[in-house]
């Protein structure tokens, strides 16, 4: 079979972008125009324990989170898994506060209390300034203590992490080579 492009590649190019456009589901009110379905926006956001995780969710985007380290597990965007699976956890904090020897897991924000509107999870580590938090971070782990939390909102497009470090001054001195939070795409979906 021979492919010929009579307006070139980019003839071909918009044609793709047609048939993708057109491959979302479509529906047809009486006397109205086309509309695409979309996902509802509006619906309460949920916080589920799992036991080993908890599922933040608000219809459009679900979030799985580890309770012992901090790490996102899954992200879920319109029940597409956005998130790479192959190197264990989807998206991690560079340190975390799975070696802390107080470790607490906490809903910060429940849904239930504010109508559906926000959801957000807790997972706290205090060291005691006895524990170097990842030691293996590249520039070296840090004696601090480390909280690492996610919301989400209702219609919210994405979920929200952010950490605290704290060093009380009875912990010894400190230096952090640097933090960062990594996230391992889904390499089948993004190219």
């Amino acid at each position: 079979m021979k492919i010929s492009f009579p307006n070139g590649p980019r003839g071909f190019l918009a044609s793709i972008f047609i048939v993708l456009s057109l491959s979302a589901p479509i529906l047809r009110a009486a006397d109205g125009p086309p509309v695409v379905a979309k996902p509802k926006a509006d619906a309460a956001v949920t916080v589920t324990d799992n036991g080993r995780t908890w599922t933040l969710d608000n219809g459009l985007v679900k979030a799985v989170v580890n309770k012992r380290n901090g790490s996102l597990e899954s992200l879920f965007y319109n029940r597409f898994d956005t998130m790479g699976h192959d190197q264990g956890n989807a998206g991690v904090w560079e340190e975390d506060p799975s070696l802390a020897p107080d470790l607490k897991q906490t809903v910060t924000i429940d849904p239930a209390q504010n109508g559906g509107a926000r959801a957000e999870v807790s997972v706290a580590g205090k060291t005691g300034g006895t524990v170097m938090l990842t030691p293996s971070a590249p520039g070296g782990g840090t004696y601090c203590d480390i909280e690492i939390r996610y919301a989400l909102g209702r219609g919210d497009s994405g979920v929200y992490t952010y950490a605290i470090f704290s060093h009380p001054t009875n912990y010894a001195a400190m230096g952090v080579g640097e933090s960062r939070y990594i996230v391992h795409v889904n390499r089948e979906a993004f190219d």
